[in-house]
């Protein structure tokens, strides 16, 4: 419940972040399907209260602290993220402080949090299994799992020390009808880059957004954590096993494209390597460097005399040369190793400490899922573009 400035109760259900994508998806369901209670969405830019203009039921705030929260839902999908492990730090404080503060002494209702598996996702063993020491999961210097990891071990804590129920849900990738891996798998298609592993079929780990936004609503408002316990930790991935080869030929059907593969099978083969990098970083400076040095007017002549004394070709034969070679280099920068990681990941989850009556009761088939996404192509026009670039 939250106490307004009058001192009178009203039901709700608090979405802090619910202008993000899953957040308004999962405000307009609880709309919808509960009128009767109050949805108070916390964001950080009150403009985009825009988005639920029509909801009557729906109210948007900037700071949590302007609430007191007794004996209410509070949906948490937001997290801070700095530049630097530092900065991460102090942002993660400062929305913690604000979120504690927020909190009644005596508050005993629902939080629901919700994590990541590319973090976190390791098969659960228990109900109660703290995450593991940040050493063996992460690197410090990656700011967003920090984030993640100091957020599950937060809400941990605030199941300890008060009356909450708390859950921590570890989406899987969530893939929806404009979501950043849809978004992402339909522009590397149409770019001609690789999305899958070129002998693996990988599991993909994804969760579809209706499938998620119902488990929340659900969640938020049934009790399901044992008696004597008050905290429940989930991985929420209904999709883990269907392989990503499997959603990218699904998506790459109607967009009537060949998909690319990575040249090596596993990712382990493109481990980071300083010989690798400087190899990388020498043709691309002799991509730029031998043309400009064949078109000046003083340096190409040295230049030339080099080249022939040690039995080279061409000066500009040499240059189409390492074009060439960098063209066929099988390098992945930083960028590409990271989706390279994620869509040649062995590991596979699926739903696990999920509650049996919601995960039975899921409202979108791989089929269905799949559906939603191949009219999402087409009402978005990428299947045009893909065609106008042919």
């Amino acid at each position: 419940m939250v106490i307004d400035d009058t001192g009178q109760p009203t039901k709700a259900i608090v979405i802090i972040g619910g202008t993000g994508y899953v957040g308004r998806y999962l405000t307009e369901y609880l709309s919808i399907n509960f009128p009767n209670n109050k949805i108070i969405v916390v964001t950080r830019n009150i403009s985009k209260s825009i988005f639920f203009i029509n909801m009557k039921n729906v109210t948007v705030v900037s700071d949590i602290r302007e609430l007191k929260l007794v004996n209410c839902t509070i949906i948490n999908l937001a997290f801070a993220i700095g530049l630097t492990e530092k900065i991460t730090l102090e942002l993660f404080e400062e929305f913690m402080s604000k979120l504690k503060d927020s909190l009644a002494d005596d508050f005993f209702g629902r939080i629901i949090h919700t994590s990541s598996i590319a973090v976190l996702g390791y098969p659960l063993k228990s109900e109660l299994q703290k995450p593991k020491p940040l050493p063996t999961v992460i690197k410090a210097t990656d700011s967003y799992s920090m984030a993640k990891w100091h957020a599950e071990i937060s809400f941990y804590k605030i199941a300890e020390k008060t009356k909450a129920k708390v859950y921590i849900v570890r989406c899987g990738n969530v893939v929806g009808p404009g979501s950043t891996w849809a978004d992402k798998i339909v522009k590397r298609l149409i770019d001609k880059k690789p999305l899958i592993g070129s002998d693996k079929k990988y599991p993909s780990n994804m969760t579809f957004i209706g499938n998620l936004v119902y488990g929340l609503a659900e969640l938020s408002t049934g009790n399901y954590c044992s008696k004597d316990k008050n905290l429940r930790i989930m991985n929420f991935a209904e999709f883990g096993s269907i392989s990503w080869e499997q959603w990218v030929l699904d998506v790459a059907e109607i967009l009537k494209i060949e998909p690319c593969a990575w040249e090596v099978s596993n990712i382990s083969e493109c481990r980071p390597s300083l010989k690798e990098d400087m190899s990388h970083i020498l043709r691309e400076i002799m991509t730029v460097a031998i043309p400009l040095i064949y078109k000046s007017k003083a340096t190409s002549k040295y230049v030339y005399k080099i080249l022939n004394h040690l039995n080279a070709v061409s000066v500009k034969e040499k240059a189409k040369q390492v074009v060439y070679n960098k063209k066929k280099s099988a390098y992945m920068d930083m960028q590409e190793f990271r989706m390279g990681q994620l869509f040649m990941n062995e590991t596979k989850i699926g739903l696990e400490e999920v509650p049996v009556s919601i995960g039975n009761r899921l409202p979108y088939t791989y089929v269905k899922a799949i559906g939603s996404l191949k009219n999402w192509v087409k009402y978005s026009c990428y299947d045009a573009l893909n065609l106008s670039l042919k």
